[in-house]
């Protein structure tokens, strides 16, 4: 099975942190029970395996066969009941006061097998940090544009500038540069794919989703995007030209108005002031004072 098909873990980015700097800890007890919990939800499961090591640990037939089967789906061997309750009980505890203080976490996948190598040592934490920082940020949603910040963030088991800024239980951030190596390293081992736009603009996509798919993806929107804006520009020139149009229109008859002024009723044809001397045919005599 290669890594981008085999199973995964489900659970809140937070419980990176679950066990303080311990990754290995929080991991184990942390990530995996709450997996495992959320798992035993389902209704697609089957019966749990009659000689299941669970059974020899505490775990009892017909009252834990939910967990039991969940726990054998994700290929994990439930450690003894009595401390799986008890981890249970403490994640609880942790993802309700981070959320109650900042709201709702990020669900992240991480493959199992990744998850195993850094348990038993045989891979780095900052592999899987990494990776977890890049499958918060990505989500649900099948491509998305995410910077070095936000991968940054999501390393430190922090789902938002303002957890990071304001959470004393955060994984201690890594460097820039540290990002930048580990997901030249990850996206060789084909964990996923990543297309750089114009080498400023970081696009991811699941490893199923293929390069040249997610090459395609970022075109269509780019296109898109800017077809939209040439859309906007042209009406803005439209308009601006129907106003000029209205404009040219209208001046004339204002010009017309503030040239001829308002007639003066006492203008006669001739011109002459209507309080102008008269004036007598020639011969006829004017009176003397």
């Amino acid at each position: 099975m290669s890594e981008a098909a085999a199973k995964t873990f489900l659970a809140p980015l937070c419980l990176l942190a679950f066990r303080g700097q311990d990754l290995r800890a929080s991991l184990v007890d942390g990530f995996l029970t709450w997996a495992i919990e959320r798992a035993a939800e389902s209704d697609d499961l089957g019966e749990p395996r009659a000689g299941n090591e669970a059974w020899s640990r505490g775990w009892m037939k017909g009252t834990d066969d939910n967990l039991v089967a969940a726990a054998e789906t994700l290929g994990v061997c439930p450690v003894d009941r009595g401390l799986f309750m008890r981890y249970s009980g403490e994640v609880k505890r942790f993802v309700r006061d981070f959320e109650y203080r900042f709201g709702g976490d990020r669900q992240v996948r991480l493959l199992a097998p990744m998850v195993w190598e850094v348990v038993h040592g045989k891979t780095s934490e900052r592999d899987l940090r990494v990776l977890a920082g890049v499958f918060a940020a990505l989500g649900v949603q099948s491509y998305r544009s995410i910077t070095i910040d936000e991968i940054i963030r999501g390393a430190s088991a922090c789902k938002s500038s303002a957890v990071f800024n304001a959470w004393e239980g955060k994984l201690p951030p890594l460097t820039r540069d540290q990002v930048r190596y580990t997901l030249d390293g990850l996206e060789g081992r084909n964990l996923f794919v990543r297309f750089c736009y114009r080498q400023r603009q970081s696009f991811f996509a699941s490893a199923t989703t293929g390069h040249e798919t997610l090459v395609e993806m970022v075109t269509r929107s780019k296109v898109k995007a800017a077809t939209a804006g040439a859309r906007r520009r042209a009406d803005a020139l439209a308009s601006a030209e129907i106003d000029r149009r209205i404009l040219a229109l209208s001046s004339p008859i204002q010009a017309g108005i503030h040239k001829s002024g308002p007639h003066n009723s006492g203008d006669s044809s001739s011109g002459e002031s209507p309080h102008a001397s008269p004036t007598f045919p020639q011969g006829v005599p004017t009176s003397s004072p």
